[in-house]
């Protein structure tokens, strides 16, 4: 659909529609609004009440997963965010606008705290050398550590989340790595991954065990995190993104 107007007049006024493909078209007719409130849709947020890295994280607390994303995300929210945003509206009965209301997002951030209230998420990460991450303390209340691994494991240990952070990877290095986790072999079902420059993540399915595994390279420093849980666990299953995912890293990041 496209439309055709002086959009950037004082009262835009009259102006055309036009269907791609199938020759439909006719008369448009556009008018302003001042103020925060869009007229039969909502109040608008202010610019800087999000960034494009919460508006991400606060949707996929609320079962709206976006794509992969190797970028910082620490500028305001981008066209990435308000697609999901705008499938998120439409599956909850809002205007599918991808417009950031005040209601939309309050709510938002309401379901999202109510849903790491009751994982007990608990943030992790060392500011000073540019990573961060989380983890649910309720399901995972198992805490150690092994070398430059930390790990949270499940009551029965059977599901179990790994967050390392290494020496960086050569390149050469991190493309064999690549290369060995997609490599075909028996056994291994539901596998799909994404690689982004030096990020990766992976997921599939091998014996009765689900894992799911996010990498980021840097010059600096490697970071990882690994979940792994029996397959098919209403548990844990809404998780796995969310805990590959809280593993972000800054473009300053070092392992040291």
């Amino acid at each position: 659909l496209s439309l055709t107007g002086d959009l950037l007049a004082a009262s835009p006024g009259a102006g055309k529609f036009q269907f791609d493909g199938d020759n439909q078209s006719g008369a448009a007719t556009f008018s302003a609004f001042t103020g925060a409130t869009v007229p039969e849709v909502g109040e608008l947020a202010p610019a800087n009440a999000v960034t494009a890295a919460e508006l991400s994280e606060l949707l996929a607390w609320n079962g709206q997963e976006g794509g992969f994303n190797n970028t910082e995300q620490s500028g305001p929210p981008t066209d990435f965010e308000r697609e999901s945003l705008a499938t998120w509206q439409g599956a909850n009965s809002r205007p599918m606008t991808g417009l950031i209301l005040t209601a939309d997002l309050q709510a938002l951030r309401d379901a999202a705290r109510a849903a790491k209230a009751k994982a007990g998420w608990t943030a992790i990460g060392d500011p000073a050398h540019g990573w961060s991450a989380g983890y649910p303390a309720t399901l995972l209340p198992v805490a150690s550590r092994a070398g430059a691994e930390q790990r949270f494991a499940s009551a029965d240990g059977r599901a179990v989340l790994v967050i390392a952070i290494e020496p960086a990877r050569s390149s050469e290095a991190f493309d064999a790595l690549v290369e060995q986790e997609t490599a075909d072999r028996a056994g291994v079902e539901d596998r799909g991954y994404t690689r982004v420059n030096g990020d990766m993540e992976i997921a599939f399915t091998e014996k009765g065990v689900r894992r799911a595994v996010a990498y980021h390279n840097r010059e600096d420093g490697f970071a990882r995190v690994e979940f792994t849980y029996p397959a098919g666990s209403e548990t844990y299953q809404p998780f796995e993104t969310l805990l590959t995912r809280s593993l972000r890293v800054a473009r300053d990041f070092k392992a040291q």
